[in-house]
């Protein structure tokens, strides 16, 4: 549908995509199974090394990533099943986006630097 010169203008990046930092992709291979009961277990399994204390300055992603993956996972194995029932609208955005989305997006950047608080 497009030409050369017309598909090279569409797929630029123009504003620059930031890469994302190797301890996040690390952290967010972690969740990478193939079923829910795997995803529990990962998810239930902390990231912090044995008798490691949590670092704001150095877990704050990989608490950020775990929380998310949780939260996916409650609402998932809920058992009166709200994911597959007939919902009104506002559900999906208070439930799903206000819950799950907005608390994956908080940080666009994918490695906030705690230090500006």
């Amino acid at each position: 549908m497009f030409t050369d010169e017309e598909w090279k203008e569409l797929t630029e990046d123009r504003i620059g995509v930031p890469s994302v930092p190797s301890d996040i992709v690390k952290e967010m291979a972690r969740y990478g199974e193939k079923t829910l009961e795997e995803l529990r277990i990962t998810v239930m399994t902390t990231y912090l090394k044995d008798k490691e204390r949590y670092d704001i300055y150095k877990h704050f992603n990989q608490e950020w990533i775990q929380m998310t993956m949780r939260t996916l996972c409650n609402l998932y194995e809920n058992v009166d099943s709200p994911l597959i029932r007939s919902q009104y609208e506002d559900w999906y955005t208070i439930a799903l986006f206000g819950t799950c989305i907005d608390l994956c997006m908080r940080d666009m950047q994918l490695g906030t630097d705690i230090k500006r608080f």
